[in-house]
C-alpha cells in the first residue's frame, strides 16, 4: 500500500511525501522540513557558528524519533506505550548551510525512513533514516541516522547499576563547590559559562537552560545545577528512607538559597546598607552569629572521630568571620574526610571495593594513625603531595652529592669469590672475574613444565623493616635456585636518587624489603644470595636496577637472567613487564602507582600490592620465556648463532657488569650523564654568545643547588625553564618568574641569587665562547665517533682492496682531493655536524672505498697546463694522433669538462656533421673520458661565432617565411643534438646580452604580475654579509 499525504506529525515534520506499507514489518515513509517555518527557524537561528547559522543536528535526531513512533503505530499498535525509542550512529557527512535570512517560499530538505521490524517481539526492528536536500541533486545524503526499539524496562534496570554512583559524584561536586575556596572546584554561572561556549557555538538565550555549571578541572567533572538537583532527587528516591530524603533535600535546598542569597550580595556595599538601616545591621549580625554556630556543630559532629575521619581531633573554631579565613584550611579537610569516606562507603556497597576483614581493616585503622592522618585505602591528593621528610638524613651513611673521585664499592665482604676482595683494582668492579667465568647450569637448557604460581589472593608477602627479619629472609633465600628481584626507586627529592623499596619472590613466599631503614648498608648481607652462582637471579630491565644495588646497597648479581632481553630476542610486540603480566599471568598491572613516591611510609595497601605483584608471577614467566626461547633456538648452528637463550644470557651477562660512577659535573664541555650537552643536543635551539652563556651559568647553578639541597635538578628547575631563561635574559624578578612559571618552590626561594646568575652570565657572554664552536670542539670527543669507527672496522668495506694511485711522471705532486662535504657552509657559515642521519641510513660512511668513482688514465703532469695557442683537428675515422703541447702557466683556473661519449647513433650524426669538432686524441676509445683545455679568448670568440650564426639563421627563417614558406626539398635539419659541454655558457659567468637582444626580450615577456607589483619592495636578491648579530625572522 502506497499513498502521499500532506499530514503534519509535528513541527519538524511538516510534510508526508510518501507512505508505503510493503509488509506487516515493513514501510517506508519520505517527510519534508521546512527550514523558513516558524517552529524551526528559531531553532536555526540561535545555533551560531563562526558567525554563520547551522542546522543542529538535534533537528535530525527530532525527525527521526517522530517518524519512528509514527511508523511503530502504524505496524505494532498494540505496543504503542511500551516501546523505547533509540536514535543512535548519528554522522553529519557535510552540514548543512541555509539561505539566511529564510526565503519566502521557503527551503525544504527530505529525510527517508525504511523500517524493518522482522522481529516478533515488542523491543525489535531498526529504521534507517537518511537526510537529503531537495534543491541540490549533488548532494545525495548530507546526514544520517538509526532507530532502534528497545524496552524501556531493560533501560531502568540498566540505569540503576549507575544511578547512586552518578547522584554520589554530582552530590560530592555541589558539596565541595560550597565550601572549597582552592581553585579545583570552580561555579560557573550561566552568563560566564554560555560566553565560554561561544568558542564552540553561540547559543541563543531562548537555549540557554542551565542556571550555573559546577567544574572539577582536576577529575574533569561537571554538572549543571538544575539537572543535577532532579538527578538526586531521583537517586535518592528509591534508594534510601522518606525521612533522609526528605531531610537531605530539605537541608540541601535551604543551602543552596542561602548561598545564592549571599552571593547575589556584593560585599563592598553591606557596611554602606548598615549605616542607612540600623535594623538592617542587626539583622546581618545575626544571621551571621547563626551560621556560625551551625558550621560550628556540624564541624564539630564531624570531627569527632579522628580514627574515622582522618583529620584533627579538634573541631575548628568559628566565632568570627576572621576565625572562618584564618582556620579555612582545617574546614576543607574535614569536608574533603567526609567526602572520601562517603565516596569509600559507595564502593564497599557496589561492590567496586572488597570489604576487608576486620582484622585487615584493623591493621589498616592503626597504619592510618601512624601515617598521620592519610587513608591507607586510596592514595589520596594529600598524601601525594604532602612534604614528606628525606630519609636519606637518617642513614647512617648520609649520601654525598660532591664526590668528584672514582666510585669505591661498598665492600666490606666478598661471598662466592674466585678472586680475593684485596686483589680487585680501584677501577675494576669487585665481581667481574666472577661474571665473566660464571657457566649458567644445565638446568637453564632443560626445557620443563612451567611452575605455577601461587594464587596471589590467598598469599601475602613478609614487610621487612628489622634486622631480625632481614636475617630470617636470607635464610630462606639460601635454600632456593631461583630468585626474581625488583626495586622500586625515588629520584625526585634526592640527586643521585635511593632505593625505596626490594621486592624479592621464590617459587613459594614473596618478600618487600624496606630499604629507607638507618641500617640499610646492612643488606650487603644478601651477597650470600646475589653472588651466588648455585641461585639465578630473574629481573625485568635490570640495567638500572645493577648500579642502584651496587651504590646504594653493596649487592652485586652473579647469574643474572634479564627477561626483557628474552622480550627482544622473541620478537614480542612489548617489552614492559605490564606486557608480560597480561601476556602469561593474565593480570593487569595497576601502572597509576608506577610514578608514586615510594617513600610513603607505612606503605600503603594499593603500593604494597603492586609492589609485591613485579615479581609474585615473574619466576612463572621465566619458565615460559625460557622453554620458548629453547624451542625456537637451532642448537646445530656453530658459535650460538641460532641460540636464542644464549644470545639472552650473555646480554644478561653484559648488563652485570656494569659499573656505577659519581655524576661528575663538567661545566666546560658539557659532557657526562649530568652535563648541559645532551640537553643542547635534543633541542633544535641556535643560540648567540650571550645566551649560550646564560645557558650554561643556569645549567651550572641548577646542578650546583640541587646538590647542596640534595634534590633533583628538576625538582629545582625544569629543562624548558633553563632554555626559556637563556632565550630572553630577563632582568628583573618578574621577568624570571615570567620564563619560570609556574615557579618551583627552589626558584622563589633562591630568586635573587638565580637573577645574579643570569646577568652576570650575559655580561659576560659579550666575550664568550661561540656556541658553534664549542660544539665543533665536543663533537670529535663523542662515543658515537669511537662506535662508528669500530663498526666501520668489522664491515665488508674495511676488507676492500683499496684503489690505487696512479703514477704521475713528472716532479710536481699530485693535486689534492677536495673533500665532498665541508662542516663549514660558504653561504651559511659554520654548520653544525650531525651524525644522525648516517646512523638511520643503516650502513658505514667511515671508509671511504666505496665510492661511486671515474675511472681516468694514467695523466702527465704536461697535460695541466694550458697551451698558448688551441690546436684544431678534424675527427677521422681513423684513430688520431694525440697531441702533447707545454704551455706556460698564464696565472688563469683550467676547466676541465669530462664528457663521456653518447651511443653509436650520436656518435654516427655526431661524425656526419660537416664542422669540425675540437678533441683530444683519446675521443676514439668508447670507455675513456676526453679532457680539453680552452683559453678565455678562445671560449670568447667560439661564442660570438656561435651568436653571430643564429643571428644570420633567424634572417634566413624570416626571409624564407616570407618567400612562402618552407621548401620541402630543403635538406631536413635533425634537431636532436648531443649536449656540447665544450661550448655551453659558462654558468658564473654568463654572457651580457645586447641592448637589441634585451629590446627584443623586453617586447615579448609579458609580466603576468604587474598589476600586484604595486606593494612594498621585498629584499634584494644579493645581500652583502654584515657583521655582528644576524637577523631573526618572527612570524
Amino acid at each position: 500500500m502506497s499513498f502521499a499525504t500532506n499530514t503534519r506529525l509535528s513541527g519538524s515534520c511538516q510534510q508526508i511525501t510518501h507512505e508505503e506499507l510493503t509488509s506487516p514489518n515493513a514501510a517506508r515513509l519520505k517527510v519534508r522540513c521546512n527550514l523558513a517555518d516558524p517552529d524551526i527557524n528559531p531553532a536555526i537561528a540561535g545555533h551560531i557558528i563562526n558567525n554563520i547559522p547551522l542546522v543542529p543536528s538535534g533537528l535530525y535526531g527530532d525527525m527521526a524519533a517522530v517518524v519512528a513512533r509514527y511508523i511503530w503505530s502504524k505496524l505494532r499498535p498494540d505496543h504503542e506505550a511500551k516501546i523505547g525509542v533509540n536514535v543512535c550512529d548519528m554522522h553529519v557527512d557535510k552540514t548543512f548551510i541555509p539561505k539566511w535570512p529564510a526565503p519566502r517560499e521557503g527551503e525544504w530538505f527530505e529525510m527517508e525512513a525504511i523500517a524493518d521490524l522482522s522481529s516478533t517481539e515488542t523491543n525489535g526492528g531498526t529504521i534507517r533514516c537518511h537526510f537529503r536536500k531537495l534543491d541540490d541533486p549533488k548532494i545525495q545524503e548530507f546526514a544520517g541516522c538509526t532507530v532502534t526499539f528497545e524496552s524501556v524496562r531493560t533501560w531502568k534496570h540498566s540505569w540503576s547499576a549507575y544511578e547512586h554512583l552518578i547522584a554520589s559524584r554530582v552530590q560530592n561536586l555541589v558539596a565541595r563547590a560550597n565550601v572549597e575556596s582552592s581553585g579545583r572546584i570552580r561555579t560557573i554561572q550561566r552568563g560566564q559559562a554560555y560566553e565560554r561556549f561561544k568558542t564552540f557555538v553561540d547559543y541563543h538565550h531562548k537555549y540557554q537552560n542551565m542556571r550555573e555549571v559546577i567544574m572539577d578541572y582536576d577529575a574533569l567533572e561537571a554538572t549543571a545545577d538544575e539537572c543535577g538537583r532532579k538527578t538526586l532527587r531521583r537517586a535518592n528516591s528509591g534508594r534510601y528512607t522518606l525521612d533522609l530524603t526528605a531531610l537531605q533535600s530539605a537541608t540541601t535546598s535551604a543551602l543552596l538559597a542561602t548561598t545564592r542569597t549571599a552571593s547575589h550580595l556584593a560585599n563592598s556595599d553591606l557596611p554602606y546598607h548598615r549605616s542607612l538601616d540600623a535594623e538592617l545591621s542587626s539583622a546581618l549580625d545575626a544571621q551571621n552569629a547563626r551560621l556560625l554556630t551551625l558550621a560550628e556543630r556540624l564541624l564539630g559532629t564531624a570531627s569527632r572521630s579522628t580514627a574515622e575521619t582522618g583529620v584533627r581531633s579538634h573541631a575548628p573554631r568559628l566565632r568570627s568571620i576572621d576565625g572562618v579565613e584564618g582556620n579555612w584550611r582545617a574546614v576543607i579537610d574535614v569536608v574533603d574526610s567526609l567526602l572520601e569516606r562517603a565516596d569509600t562507603a559507595l564502593d564497599e556497597f557496589t561492590g567496586a571495593v572488597r570489604r576487608l576483614s576486620p582484622a585487615v581493616a584493623e591493621q589498616q585503622k592503626v597504619g592510618t594513625v601512624a601515617g598521620g592522618g592519610v587513608k591507607p585505602g586510596r592514595i589520596a591528593a594529600a598524601l601525594r603531595n604532602r612534604d614528606i621528610e628525606k630519609p636519606q638524613l637518617r642513614f647512617e651513611h648520609v649520601p654525598r652529592n660532591d664526590e668528584t673521585e672514582v666510585f669505591a664499592p661498598l665492600r666490606e665482604s666478598k661471598p662466592h669469590a674466585t678472586k680475593p676482595l684485596v686483589d680487585v683494582q680501584a677501577l675494576e668492579q669487585p665481581y667481574q672475574r666472577e661474571i665473566e667465568e660464571f657457566r649458567y647450569q644445565d638446568s637453564v637448557y632443560t626445557q620443563i613444565e612451567p611452575i605455577p604460581y601461587h594464587p596471589f589472593e590467598s598469599t601475602t608477602a613478609t614487610f621487612v623493616d628489622t634486622e631480625e627479619a632481614m636475617y630470617e629472609m636470607l635464610g630462606e633465600l639460601e635454600q632456593a635456585t631461583e630468585v626474581a628481584i625488583d626495586l622500586e626507586h625515588h629520584d625526585q627529592r634526592s640527586y643521585i636518587g635511593i632505593v625505596s623499596l626490594m621486592q624479592i619472590s621464590t617459587r613459594d613466599k614473596d618478600w618487600i624489603v624496606d630499604t629507607l631503614k638507618p641500617w640499610r648498608r646492612k643488606l650487603h648481607c644478601l651477597n650470600e644470595v646475589f653472588a651466588n652462582p648455585g641461585v639465578l637471579k630473574i629481573l625485568h630491565g635490570a640495567y638500572m636496577d645493577v648500579m642502584w644495588l651496587q651504590r646504594d646497597l653493596g649487592l652485586y648479581l652473579v647469574g643474572l637472567f634479564d627477561t626483557h632481553y628474552a622480550c627482544r630476542a622473541l620478537g614480542y610486540s612489548g617489552g614492559s613487564l605490564a606486557f608480560l603480566l597480561k601476556k602469561f599471568a593474565h593480570v593487569d598491572a595497576q601502572k597509576q602507582y608506577q610514578m608514586a613516591d615510594w617513600r610513603i611510609r607505612p606503605l600503603p595497601q594499593e603500593l604494597f600490592d603492586y609492589a609485591r605483584s613485579d615479581t609474585h608471577y615473574l619466576l612463572y614467566i621465566f619458565d615460559n620465556m625460557r622453554n620458548e626461547l629453547i624451542q625456537r633456538s637451532d642448537f646445530t648452528k656453530p658459535n650460538h648463532e641460532g641460540d636464542k637463550l644464549w644470545d639472552v644470557l650473555q646480554k644478561s651477562s653484559e648488563t652485570a657488569l656494569q659499573r656505577y660512577e659519581h655524576p661528575v659535573y663538567d661545566a666546560e664541555l658539557g659532557q657526562g650523564p649530568v652535563g648541559w650537552y645532551k640537553l643542547l643536543a635534543r633541542t633544535p635551539a641556535l643560540l648567540n654568545k650571550e645566551q649560550f652563556a646564560v645557558f650554561r651559568a643556569v645549567h651550572k647553578w641548577r646542578d650546583d643547588v640541587a646538590r647542596e639541597q640534595d634534590d633533583s635538578v628538576h625538582f629545582v628547575l625544569p629543562n624548558h625553564h633553563i632554555f626559556s631563561l637563556a632565550k630572553q635574559m630577563p632582568e628583573t624578578k618578574e621577568g624570571v618568574l615570567n620564563m619560570a612559571h609556574p615557579a618551583t618552590q627552589t626558584v622563589r626561594l633562591r630568586l635573587d641569587e638565580l637573577l645574579a646568575v643570569v646577568c652576570s652570565a650575559k655580561e659576560n657572554g659579550k666575550d664568550g665562547d661561540d656556541m658553534t664552536d664549542v660544539l665543533n670542539r665536543i663533537e670529535p670527543q663523542l662515543p658515537r665517533k669511537i662506535a662508528r669507527e669500530v663498526a666501520a672496522a668489522h664491515s665488508v668495506a674495511a676488507f676492500l682492496p683499496k684503489p690505487s694511485t696512479p703514477a704521475v711522471n713528472g716532479a710536481n705532486p699530485t693535486p689534492s682531493i677536495l673533500p665532498l662535504r665541508s662542516a663549514t657552509s660558504a653561504f651559511w657559515g659554520l654548520a653544525l655536524a650531525s651524525t644522525a642521519p648516517q646512523e638511520r641510513r643503516g650502513y658505514s660512511t667511515a671508509v671511504p672505498s666505496i665510492s661511486l668513482t671515474v675511472p681516468l688514465p694514467p695523466l702527465a703532469a704536461e697535460i695541466f697546463a694550458e697551451p698558448p695557442e688551441p690546436s684544431y683537428m678534424p675527427v677521422r675515422a681513423a684513430s688520431p694522433e694525440p697531441t702533447a703541447v707545454v704551455p706556460e702557466d698564464d696565472g688563469h683556473d683550467d676547466i676541465f669538462v669530462l664528457k663521456q661519449l653518447g651511443t653509436k647513433r650520436k656518435r654516427a650524426a655526431r661524425e656526419a656533421e660537416p664542422r669540425d669538432v675540437m678533441m683530444d686524441g683519446m675521443a676514439a676509445n668508447n670507455d675513456e673520458v676526453a679532457i680539453m683545455l680552452d683559453s678565455d679568448a678562445e671560449r670568447a670568440r667560439e661564442r660570438a661565432e656561435r651568436k653571430k650564426a643564429r643571428k644570420e639563421a633567424k634572417r634566413a627563417q624570416r626571409a624564407t617565411s616570407a618567400a612562402g614558406g618552407l621548401n620541402y626539398d630543403d635538406p631536413v635539419v635533425d634537431e636532436e643534438q648531443p649536449f656540447d659541454y665544450t661550448s655551453a655558457p659558462s654558468i658564473l659567468h654568463p654572457p651580457r646580452e645586447s641592448r637589441e637582444e634585451a629590446r627584443e626580450r623586453r617586447k615579448k615577456v609579458v609580466n603576468p604580475y604587474a598589476k600586484s607589483s604595486d606593494v612594498p619592495k621585498a629584499l634584494g636578491r644579493v645581500q652583502k654579509e654584515r657583521s655582528g648579530r644576524s637577523m631573526t625572522y618572527k612570524s
